[in-house]
């Protein structure tokens, strides 16, 4: 019966089975083109990530750096004493400087500036910003601080034509106040 069936190919043209060759190759070559894209996709949204891990220390650093002009500032305010080292006790309120201060710092935070000003707040009446309370002069100032990592051409804060990627920039605006009796101690 074997030998009936392989004349009955012969006669009807039919040729011997061939095997399909080329479709393992192509399949292969597939699957390989499909594994390198999900490699680049994974490697640049990793690259995506760190950058962004990074400007994310970058922001809390210009934070810190911000905090630390308001604590130096609010310090001077409040101890005008030991910030000015004058003879005696203070009866006269702490005047802001007219101008805003630029500040540096070491360590983590030293790729920031600080520009640090001060105003005294207004409340009681925009001539005199000093009220009495209980016999005590109680002033109020207001504290603005603008930290970032690539200060303007004059060294301050904020720069506002940066146009490096990884500029970052925080600002802290707080109210603070300090109360004297008339001997000039603190209260």
């Amino acid at each position: 019966m074997t030998a009936a069936l392989c004349l009955r190919r012969r006669m009807t043209g039919a040729g011997p089975v061939r095997k399909v060759r080329g479709f393992a190759l192509f399949a292969a070559i597939a699957i390989l083109v499909i594994l390198a894209g999900l490699g680049a996709f994974i490697v640049s949204v990793t690259g995506l990530q760190s950058q962004s891990t990074g400007l994310d220390v970058l922001g809390t650093r210009a934070l810190l750096a911000a905090r630390a002009g308001i604590e130096w500032n609010m310090f001077l305010i409040q101890n005008p004493e030991d910030a000015i080292q004058a003879g005696g006790p203070i009866t006269a309120p702490y005047t802001c400087p007219a101008a805003a201060t630029n500040l540096n710092f070491g360590g983590v935070l030293a790729n920031f500036t600080v520009t640090v000003s001060c105003t005294p707040a207004t409340p009681p009446t925009p001539p005199n910003p000093t009220a009495t309370e209980a016999g005590n002069a109680v002033r109020v100032y207001e504290i603005f601080a603008t930290a970032c990592n690539f200060p303007d051409g004059g060294g301050a804060c904020p720069n506002n034509a940066a146009a490096n990627p990884s500029y970052v920039e925080r600002q802290i605006r707080v109210l603070t106040e300090t109360c004297r009796p008339p001997s000039g101690a603190s209260c």
